[in-house]
């Protein structure tokens, strides 16, 4: 499974990387903005571990929404600490995604990255 990771802590972002090449996942690319997010996408992930904040000011949920207006409906997984109701929210209503709290458990990331993209690709783009 190709991964894209979306991460503005490159810490983090690499130790994502390793854990999920450890798990035999394919990480095709790490951004930590909006041009390296769409830079990234013509790899054609299977799924995208999204952080909500990123570099420069920028903000994964509006990201995956202009995603999802251009009609590709990947699977996101969102990775936040902010446990704000509203960006929560807007979480839900994104079509095909789910969210992991920071500080992320990667068990538990491996979990929802399977789960959600069982329940994600058994769901027509745009119907769920």
């Amino acid at each position: 499974m190709k991964i894209l990771i979306v991460e503005d802590e490159l810490l983090i972002a690499h130790a994502s990387k390793l854990h999920l090449e450890g798990q035999g996942f394919t990480v095709i690319g790490m951004a930590t903005d909006e041009k390296g997010f769409k830079d990234s996408l013509s790899k054609d992930p299977d799924v995208i571990l999204m952080d909500v904040t990123l570099k420069n000011g920028g903000n994964g949920i509006d990201l995956v929404n202009k995603l999802r207006e251009s009609g590709d409906f990947t699977p996101v997984i969102f990775t936040t600490g902010n446990s704000r109701l509203k960006s929560l929210e807007e979480i839900e209503d994104i079509e095909k995604s789910c969210v992991v709290s920071k500080p992320v458990v990667f068990q538990e990331l491996m979990n929802k990255i399977q789960d959600c993209y069982k329940t994600m690709k058994n769901k027509e783009g745009g119907q769920g």
